[in-house]
C-alpha cells in the first residue's frame, strides 16, 4: 500500500507540474505588435555614414492594445555605416530608440541593439533615397526608471525620401517577459494544488 501511495503521489506531482507549465506558457509566449509611421530625412555626410531622422511619429491603425502611445511619442535618429558600395550596412545601437509610450500600463522605452549586415539602402549623393531592413533588428523594451526588462522584440524599418514621398514605417513584434513578482505566485498555486491532490490520493488509497 505504501508503494502504491508513493506511485500515485509521483503521478499527481507530474500532472500538477505539467498543468502549471501549461498555465504559465501563454504568459511567457505572449506577443504584441505595433507599427509607428511618420516622416523621415536622410543625411549623407562625406564620411559615408548616413543618419535617418524620424519626424512626426504616429501609431498606425491596428496597433496592439498592449501599447499605449502618448502625445510625446518620439523615434530617435538612427545612424548607419557602410552603405556604399555594398548596400549592406551596420546599424548603431540607440538607447532609447522610441520613447513616449506605455507597455502593459508601464511607462517604457524601446532600446535598439547594434546590428551588422542588417540593412539595404540606396542613398542619394545629396540625401534622400530608400532604406529597408535585410535581417530583423532586435532590442528590448524596458520600464522607465527601474530599467526592468518587459519584453524582447524584433523589428523592421522601411523608409523613403523623394521629392514626392517622405515617410517611414517601423514594425515591431514584441515578446513579453513574465515579471519576477508573477513567478512566486504561480509556484505557490502549483504547490497548494499538489498538496491537495496528494491528500485526495492518500484518502482514496486508505479507503
Amino acid at each position: 500500500m505504501m508503494l502504491k501511495t508513493f506511485a500515485l503521489g509521483a503521478a499527481t506531482a507530474a500532472s500538477v507540474m505539467a498543468g502549471v507549465a501549461l498555465d504559465t506558457a501563454p504568459a511567457i509566449a505572449a506577443t504584441a505588435k505595433f507599427t509607428v509611421g511618420g516622416n523621415v530625412d536622410f543625411t549623407n555626410p562625406a564620411s559615408g555614414d548616413t543618419t535617418l531622422k524620424f519626424r512626426n511619429a504616429t501609431p498606425v491603425e491596428g496597433f496592439d492594445s498592449a501599447f499605449t502611445f502618448m502625445p510625446g511619442l518620439k523615434v530617435n535618429d538612427l545612424t548607419l555605416t557602410g552603405i556604399a558600395p555594398t548596400f549592406n550596412a551596420t546599424s548603431s545601437p540607440v538607447f532609447p530608440f522610441i520613447t513616449g509610450f506605455q507597455f502593459k500600463g508601464n511607462d517604457a522605452v524601446l532600446n535598439l541593439n547594434a546590428g551588422e549586415n542588417l540593412v539595404k539602402a540606396a542613398i542619394g549623393a545629396n540625401g534622400g533615397g530608400t532604406f529597408s531592413t535585410d535581417l530583423p533588428l532586435i532590442g528590448t523594451i524596458r520600464r522607465v526608471g527601474s530599467n526592468d526588462l518587459l519584453a524582447n522584440f524584433t523589428a523592421s524599418i522601411a523608409a523613403v525620401e523623394t521629392p514626392l514621398n517622405n515617410n517611414f514605417s517601423f514594425d515591431v513584434d514584441a515578446t513579453e517577459i513574465p515579471t519576477p513578482a508573477l513567478l512566486p505566485g504561480l509556484v505557490g498555486i502549483g504547490v497548494a494544488t499538489l498538496r491537495k491532490r496528494k491528500a485526495e490520493a492518500s484518502n482514496s488509497v486508505d479507503a
